[in-house]
């Protein structure tokens, strides 16, 4: 097969249906604009706007819509007006882009070269009955990489409401093949501030069917984890499509929400996450056989020095189950999300309704639903779920009754008390029941 063929031309047919309250607009592009051509557009008379001071004076001041326009043909248009160059026809018909209208007994015939946009507002249609146009199209060279295609769009008040898109394509041409990947983008910055975070670190993690979960099969499982640059971005091309991830940053003494996205193939995904600082608190513990240093340090979010030096501690000191500690933890302080509803805050914290939270934090209920106040709920503390851990194993370490931790943010999850590892968790204050 040869790379170009030569296609001898031919016509389109297509329908408008009047949409507009004020005004239609009729705009045809064609891709063929290497060589100057002329394209033909025709339509019934008088479906455009014939602005002529004698012919609207003749019909009363008032043109009357298509089919019943089809009246003028005959009375004014015969012989028919022929109207040359661009001004003369943007003048008379507010046409833009034609280099010649002809004004026939029963069709307007609109020549406009191929290398130009063809403008047609202020359409005269009737809503009820729609008309049919042609699109004449003249010879053309086509080649394997390059089909010919003509665009059609229709605009009501300014809005794309529709249109149609005629195509000549080689025989050798074969569609793109789908980009199977996605690029992702996310800016981190202080949601107090607004400054942005260098050097945050930002999990991926992938949908996994089979993966294993303590309530059962199907979870997120950590793909990749990447640090911002020193203007707080990140990105990451090249991620597989089709398939649910997550997306959760992380940074000693903040707190973020994690994301949810499906990505389409070729799409960029971009998301802007919000860490909200964290103040210090201090949180009693009794100490459990199975507790560890680095386990207490990695859920308080802390340092393993940080945490000795909070308890008095020497390394390596050994710690008798039962002994009395201090956790280095967090405050209690929430701030609205975007998508946020202060009547979930108000339950996830405990709370019956929203003058019960407001009751709890001291703040009037107009403040809570501004979004811009520190939400501080007395009585609670934060955390950092540690990889493995879930809402109920939390509940038992701190012997807490079953359901009183809670996740600190709305965000998709198949298993409503499985948190992404990494991600903020409020507990109730509590003591041992033994």
């Amino acid at each position: 097969m040869p790379s170009t063929i030569q296609w001898s031309g031919g016509t389109h047919t297509f329908r408008l249906n009047a949409a507009a309250v004020h005004e239609d607009t009729l705009r045809i592009a064609a891709s063929d604009r290497k060589q100057e051509k002329i394209y033909k557009l025709i339509l019934p008379t008088l479906c455009i706007t014939y602005a002529d001071m004698k012919f609207q004076n003749a019909v009363g001041g008032e043109q009357e819509k298509y089919p019943a326009s089809g009246a003028y043909g005959p009375r004014f248009f015969n012989p028919p007006v022929i109207l040359s160059g661009e001004s003369e026809v943007e003048r008379l018909t507010y046409i833009r882009g034609a280099r010649k209208v002809t004004i026939g007994p029963r069709e307007t015939v609109v020549e406009f070269p191929s290398w130009k946009e063809l403008v047609i507002p202020r359409l005269r249609m009737d809503r009820k009955k729609p008309l049919q146009g042609q699109v004449v199209i003249p010879p053309a060279t086509i080649s394997v990489s390059e089909p010919l295609r003509i665009d059609i769009r229709q605009f009501a008040d300014g809005r794309h409401v529709g249109g149609v898109r005629a195509e000549k394509r080689h025989p050798d041409w074969r569609p793109p093949q789908e980009k199977q990947t996605y690029d992702f983008w996310v800016h981190t910055f202080d949601g107090i501030t607004g400054r942005s975070l260098p050097k945050t670190r930002v999990d991926l993690f992938r949908y996994d069917p089979s993966f294993s979960t303590p309530y059962g099969q199907g979870g997120f499982r950590l793909d990749v984890s990447r640090y911002t640059d020193r203007y707080g971005n990140l990105k990451v091309p090249g991620r597989p499509a089709g398939q649910v991830e997550a997306y959760l940053a992380k940074a000693p003494g903040y707190r973020a929400v994690a994301r949810c996205a499906r990505p389409l193939p070729g799409q960029l995904v971009r998301i802007h996450i919000r860490l909200w600082p964290l103040s210090r608190d201090l949180r009693p513990y009794v100490w459990r056989g199975e507790d560890t240093v680095p386990s207490l340090s990695r859920l308080c979010g802390c340092t393993e020095q940080e945490f000795l030096d909070t308890n008095h501690l020497a390394p390596g000191a050994p710690i008798s189950p039962g002994s009395r500690m201090i956790l280095p933890c967090w405050s209690a302080v929430y701030r609205l999300e975007p998508w946020d509803r202060l009547e979930w805050v108000a339950r996830n914290f405990g709370c019956k309704n929203v003058k019960e939270l407001a009751r709890l934090t001291r703040l009037e209920p107009s403040a809570l639903e501004g979004g811009a106040v520190d939400i501080r709920v007395p009585g609670w503390h934060f955390v950092y779920a540690r990889e493995g851990d879930t809402l109920d194993a939390l509940d038992r370490q701190f012997e807490l009754p079953k359901g009183s931790a809670v996740i600190v943010g709305r965000c998709y999850r198949p298993w409503p008390r499985l948190p992404y590892p990494g991600e903020a968790v409020a507990l109730p204050k509590g003591r041992r029941t033994a």
